[in-house]
């Protein structure tokens, strides 16, 4: 989910109540424009466990884990000091996972894409679960979102090199 800001306690406390009603499992957020100190307390009023790259300007990215996931051990985190991405590396029912929570530049990037990728080849043989905002889309042309057709752009050629459809409409991490 894009926050687009959650510094405001009312709108923070109302995110968390629509998640639990919702009984969300796993939860990507991303803008949340949180420092480090704010990003953990959302985590402490979330009740669970959780990651999170704290806010750099309008970055910030936090994932939440609901608690009846029995993890073991709490998830190992990675996370960028930009604010763009945090890993959460995990066991659930003795198998690896990796969830990578992505906020991408806004800009057209491709380097960002490419070290991105670089990060998450050693975790390929683990089960990735990768989400998040990529401020792009991998086809404009089926993508409606978009009011008007862009060109081609460096960063969106770059993902599509890395990401491909997979089965049911999810996306698989291409391996070289």
């Amino acid at each position: 989910l894009n926050m687009k800001g959650i510094n405001n306690l009312v709108k923070r406390s109302k995110i968390l109540q629509y998640l639990h009603k919702e009984k969300a499992d796993i939860v990507f957020l991303q803008e949340t424009h949180l420092p480090q100190h704010e990003a953990e307390k959302l985590i402490h009023l979330w009740g669970e466990p959780g990651v999170f790259a704290p806010a750099k300007d309008k970055n910030g990215v936090v994932t939440l884990f609901h608690k009846k996931l029995s993890l073991s051990p709490f998830p190992a985190k990675m996370s960028d000091p930009e604010g763009r991405w945090c890993l959460a590396e995990l066991k659930y029912d003795q198998k690896p996972f990796l969830f990578a929570n992505i906020y991408a530049p806004t800009v057209d990037d491709p380097t960002f894409f490419q070290s991105l990728s670089t990060l998450l080849q050693p975790f390929l043989q683990d089960h990735l679960i990768v989400g998040g905002n990529f401020n792009l889309s991998l086809d404009p042309y089926i993508d409606r979102s978009f009011a008007c057709r862009p060109s081609k752009s460096a960063a969106r050629l770059h993902l599509n090199n890395v990401i491909r459809p997979g089965p049911c409409g999810c996306l698989e991490i291409a391996t070289p």
